[in-house]
């Protein structure tokens, strides 16, 4: 507690980040900012708003606010739910960025984000689906089956599961397109 006190006893014109009233410590939250209140900000806003590219604009601001998972070093019970909802909120916005890039047609960045969604969470079979609408869209048949595979073998080993039967008709069915082309 002295090394506390020590280290908050700074000259007059520097900053004090702990503050201490009545026996007391507490940050000084007017001095710095918190990623993640910034990143449910954005959300908040993106959520709110009625105007797409208004919407896009603070999804992206929310993804560049992610840095990984929320106190990766710390293992408290306490702390698994909060890691679960910013990854899942991510997870979210990613996903509305991507469906956000593809209606305007703007296929690999939508792909981009997509795959950045998979990286985090491989068992999400609607990522895989909408992927592989967008390399359809691509023209890409290549990366259309390699999306597939991909899908079906680690849904396979992870969860010892098939694909859902209306990914598979997805599959078939913009195999086909693209083969028609």
């Amino acid at each position: 507690l002295s090394r506390l006190r020590t280290a908050m006893k700074t000259g007059e014109n520097s900053p004090r980040l702990i503050l201490v009233e009545a026996g007391d410590y507490r940050l000084d939250v007017a001095r710095f900012t918190i990623d993640v209140e910034e990143f449910d900000a954005a959300l908040a806003k993106a959520r709110a708003s009625a105007d797409d590219e208004t919407a896009a604009r603070f999804h992206e601001q929310a993804i560049q606010l992610y840095n990984g998972d929320y106190l990766q070093n710390l293992y408290y019970d306490w702390l698994f739910p909060e890691r679960r909802r910013l990854t899942q909120a991510y997870l979210t916005s990613l996903r509305a960025l991507a469906d956000h890039h593809y209606v305007h047609k703007r296929y690999t960045t939508s792909q981009e984000l997509l795959q950045r969604a998979l990286r985090v969470d491989s068992l999400q079979e609607d990522l895989y689906s909408q992927s592989m609408r967008v390399f359809a869209s691509l023209g890409d048949r290549a990366g259309l089956i390699n999306q597939y595979q991909e899908m079906k073998r680690i849904i396979a080993k992870e969860l010892d599961m098939e694909p859902l039967q209306s990914t598979e008709e997805l599959y078939r069915s913009l195999l086909k397109k693209v083969s028609s082309e």
